[in-house]
């Protein structure tokens, strides 16, 4: 009788097309074994609980956040100024006179902050307080006077940073290799208490975070699967980055990513309609010529995906105009094209992906700001996500987190059981497609996804069947057990 690294018994695996089976095999190689009557192994019994594939974040941000374990994260609190400066002034005092501080969360609800408040927090420390979008920041004056001394000048009166500034100021308060070999390794160690199998890093934004990536997977501490997505500034790097586009690796640099606008919350997003609360229309942040020399950069080094941000419904028509255009102009050469977020796209633009075979992908937990959407969009707020239309036309679809907040979970609750309104709403067996399945067949991982005969051992373990129909399995749903290819790397201590 041939020998299995283990046998699972005793628990329901979700086989798909609501097909189940009672235990499973898992080969010493870390594959999936559907039939084990004539295999031996030890066996584990799984408790009668609900096993599924694990699931795939199509958009996270793994090297860009994992800083966050080190610096101040408010994100996800509700806090006013007056308690956020309590929690800056003891960082201040824990660090040395000319260093930095970093805060994570700057959101509406701390009201009007301004420079001038930063300023008398301290005149010896950089403050840099992100916004909670990633896409902007707050600067006192000491901070400025370091960006300008590591070669970056902001032009700003009043301390705001706001895209391709802030990324700059970003990277140069930004940790070192080292430093990133420890935070990410941490940071994938919280993704898989969320049942992640896999993680798509959709910003990687210098060298630091590619050779952590690169010493993580050569030393054997690489607990996900992580495709990575460069940012425009890394094509500099050119013969310096061809090492690391390994379509082989576990962390491969397979394509780039491109910012065609920016944030609603932030008020960049581009829109052909102005916001209701300020008087502009958001930003284009490149041209279609830049745009094209980009991807001709990144296709000289072997890359093949392209991933364009685009939320407002000017950005993502822009985008998709470009796409169609650079699709035929780039052939084979690049053969992905995936759009982030497409959060408010028109009927043009999704008549065009499902036309030419574009990827929209998207995140359902962003559901859960629909009230902040609403004062900045007003009636428009009810375009945001439209799945059903997506689905209905024949879009691919891939779903993500953003980390705000990281856990396919909480996005399955959103879209499944709690959707403000009905064009975003989904059943459960379409929205989990979109977290396993389909984020491993776009990057072509065809051995990820599904819990069948030589697919890797990438399993979540849930207490509840969250196919049951009933809402309550799905929105208090949590995770038992994380495996990654037959090994179990987290295992609640709640669950015992």
């Amino acid at each position: 009788m041939q020998s299995l690294s283990k046998i699972l018994f005793n628990g329901h695996f979700y086989l798909g097309n609501n097909q189940w089976a009672e235990n499973i095999g898992i080969s010493k190689e870390g594959s999936i074994v559907l039939d084990t009557a004539s295999f031996s192994g030890p066996r584990i019994d799984m408790r009668s609980r609900y096993i599924y594939p694990a699931f795939e974040d199509a958009h996270n941000h793994p090297a860009r956040r994992s800083r966050t374990l080190q610096e101040v994260d408010l994100r996800g609190q509700s806090l006013t100024w007056p308690e956020v400066k309590i929690i800056l002034q003891e960082k201040i005092a824990q660090t040395p006179a000319g260093q930095w501080v970093v805060c994570h969360g700057w959101n509406q609800a701390w009201g009007s902050v301004t420079q001038q408040d930063v300023n008398e927090l301290s005149h010896d420390h950089g403050i840099f307080i992100i916004h909670i979008s990633y896409h902007g920041a707050l600067v006192n004056k000491k901070g400025l006077d370091l960006l300008a001394a590591a070669g970056l000048r902001c032009n700003t009166r009043d301390g705001v940073l706001h895209e391709d500034i802030f990324e700059q100021a970003e990277n140069i308060t930004a940790p070192n290799t080292q430093t990133y070999i420890d935070l990410i390794r941490r940071y994938q160690e919280r993704l898989v208490r969320k049942g992640l199998g896999a993680v798509h890093d959709l910003y990687v934004a210098n060298m630091a975070q590619v050779e952590a990536y690169h010493e993580l997977e050569h030393s054997g501490k690489l607990l996900l699967d992580t495709p990575i997505y460069v940012g425009t500034q890394l094509l500099q790097q050119g013969q310096r980055l061809q090492p690391f586009v390994r379509p082989a690796a576990r962390a491969p640099i397979v394509g780039l990513k491109l910012f065609i606008d920016g944030t609603i919350g932030t008020r960049t997003a581009a829109f052909h309609d102005s916001y209701c609360d300020v008087a502009n229309k958001g930003m284009v942040r490149l041209t279609k010529e830049s745009c094209k020399e980009y991807i001709k950069k990144a296709a000289d080094l072997g890359l093949t995906h392209i991933a364009m941000h685009c939320i407002g419904d000017e950005g993502i028509d822009r985008a998709v105009d470009w796409f169609q255009e650079f699709q035929s102009e780039f052939g084979s050469a690049i053969t992905t094209w995936r759009f982030e977020h497409f959060e408010m796209p028109t009927p043009h633009a999704i008549e065009a992906l499902a036309q030419h075979g574009g990827i929209a992908s998207m995140q359902p937990n962003f559901l859960w700001d629909a009230v902040h959407y609403q004062q900045a969009v007003g009636d428009r707020v009810k375009n945001i996500n439209p799945f059903q239309s997506l689905i209905q036309a024949g879009v691919p679809i891939i779903f993500g987190s953003d980390d705000v907040p990281t856990g396919p979970l909480e996005g399955l609750a959103w879209t499944c059981a709690q959707a403000p309104y009905p064009n975003q709403a989904l059943t459960v067996e379409q929205a989990f497609a979109f977290y396993t399945s389909e984020p491993a067949r776009i990057v072509k991982a065809d051995h990820r996804g599904r819990i069948a005969p030589g697919y890797d051992a990438n399993l979540v373990v849930l207490d509840t069947n969250i196919f049951s129909g009933n809402a309550a399995d799905l929105t208090t749903a949590e995770v038992s057990q994380t495996w990654i290819r037959g090994e179990k790397v987290w295992d609640s201590p709640s669950a015992h």
